[in-house]
C-alpha cells in the first residue's frame, strides 16, 4: 500500500495554473487542476499564501509611503497657498471696506471682472453645558424644550430573543406543534380526515415571549473560513 504522503508532494502543482485560478481564469481553461490531497500539499498552499501576502504587503507599504509623502507635500502647499496670498487678501479686505457693495442678510459682496469679494456673516458658536441648561429650564418649570427619548436596551433584549422557523396563521399568530405532510401541506396531526391549515412559514423568525418581534428581521450570515499563516 502506497502512503500518499511519500509521493512527490509537488507532482500535481502547476504554479502557473494556480496563479491563473487566483486571477479569475475559468477552471475549464486550466489543463491541470491542482488539488490538495495531503498535509504536505496543504503546507505548500499555506506557504504560497504567505509568500503572496508578504509580497503584496510590501507593494502596499511602498504605496502607503508614497501616499504619506504626497499627503505631507499637499498639506505644505495648502499652507503656502494661504501664507503667500495673505498680504494681498488683506489689501483686498481693506479696499472692500472703502467701496460701496451689495449688502444682503447673510453677506456683503463686491464684484470685479476677475472675481468677487465677499464677507459672509457667520453664526456664533454656542459653547453649551446641556446639564446646566436642563437644570435652568427645570427650575423655571419649562418642559417644552426638554426631550425624553426612549432607548432600546439592545444587548439585554437580544439575549431574550429566540430565532427559529415558525408557522403563522393569516393573523400573524404563531402556530405551535404543526407539521408538514408528505404532500407539503401543513396540519396539526397529519392523518386522514384532519383539516389542513392555511399557514405560512417564516424562516429565522425573531421570537419574544411567543410572539414575532415587529421591526426585527434576522438575516443569517455565512460562516467565515479563515486561513492564518505563521
Amino acid at each position: 500500500m502506497t502512503n500518499d504522503l511519500q509521493l512527490n508532494p509537488y507532482e500535481e502543482i502547476n504554479e502557473e495554473n494556480v496563479d491563473a485560478l487566483n486571477n479569475g481564469a475559468e477552471l475549464s481553461l486550466i489543463p491541470e487542476r491542482f488539488t490538495i490531497t495531503n498535509d504536505v500539499k496543504a503546507e505548500w498552499a499555506l506557504n504560497k499564501i504567505k509568500d503572496t501576502n508578504n509580497e503584496l504587503d510590501r507593494l502596499s507599504g511602498v504605496c502607503q509611503t508614497q501616499i504619506d509623502i504626497y499627503s505631507e507635500k499637499k498639506e505644505y502647499y495648502q499652507q503656502q497657498k494661504s501664507r503667500k496670498t495673505s498680504f494681498l487678501r488683506g489689501l483686498l479686505g481693506a479696499y472692500f471696506d472703502k467701496v460701496p457693495h451689495k449688502n444682503t442678510k447673510t453677506s456683503e459682496k463686491y464684484s470685479l471682472p476677475s472675481g468677487t469679494l465677499t464677507r459672509k456673516r457667520t453664526a456664533p458658536t454656542y459653547n453649551r453645558d446641556d446639564e446646566e441648561i436642563l437644570g435652568f429650564l427645570g427650575a423655571e418649570n419649562v418642559t417644552e424644550f426638554i426631550e425624553t427619548t426612549p432607548k432600546l436596551a439592545w444587548s439585554e433584549f437580544k439575549k431574550q430573543v429566540e430565532i427559529r422557523d415558525v408557522f403563522i396563521d393569516e393573523n400573524g399568530k404563531i402556530l405551535e406543534n404543526v407539521h408538514v405532510n408528505i404532500d407539503g401541506f401543513i396540519c396539526y396531526d397529519c392523518t386522514p380526515n384532519v383539516p389542513l391549515l392555511d399557514a405560512t412559514v417564516v424562516k429565522n423568525a425573531a421570537i419574544f415571549e411567543g410572539k414575532i418581534v415587529d421591526g426585527l428581521k434576522i438575516i443569517p450570515n455565512p460562516d467565515v473560513f479563515e486561513v492564518k499563516t505563521i
